[in-house]
């Protein structure tokens, strides 16, 4: 039996599912240790960890990038390196990937969560760190193949 290449990147395709997951923080012995990660009206361009507004995040991943449960894609500020939701005419980030249930950003997992009032903490990417910034590791809770 003879299959051409279209339809053995087909039968391929089809068997890699997109894995959805919850995203909560991981930074052990700290208050904000299991702790969902929100997406809030107010600060679309960045996630919050902790607080009261806003709903817990689920993403999909779709290829290298995020989709969150409203299907809006995450994006990072290229200027102050917010994780948030791409809005308007904003692409979002690729560059996403996962391993042992961490979400990563180009390879590596240098997260933050930074104090800022009225808001709680929310999320960047950085090497730098930031005032108080609690260090932190994007966690993947409940996953599931959709």
């Amino acid at each position: 039996m003879k299959f051409s290449a279209l339809t053995i990147l087909t039968f391929a395709a089809a068997a890699v599912a997109d894995l959805k997951f919850d995203l909560k923080a991981g930074a052990s012995g700290t208050a904000l240790d299991g702790v969902a990660i929100k997406k809030a009206d107010s600060h679309l361009f960045a996630f919050s960890v902790g607080g009261d507004e806003g709903d817990d995040l689920s993403f999909t991943f779709k290829g290298s990038t995020l989709v969150d449960q409203d299907g809006a894609g995450a994006r990072i500020d290229p200027d102050w390196q917010y994780l948030g939701s791409a809005q308007g005419s904003q692409s979002p980030t690729e560059g996403f990937s996962h391993k042992n249930d961490k979400v990563l950003y180009q390879g590596n997992a240098k997260w933050q969560a930074c104090p800022v009032e009225g808001i709680g903490h929310v999320l960047i990417f950085s090497e730098e760190k930031c005032y108080e910034g609690i260090d932190i590791q994007l966690v993947m809770a409940n996953q599931q193949e959709v």
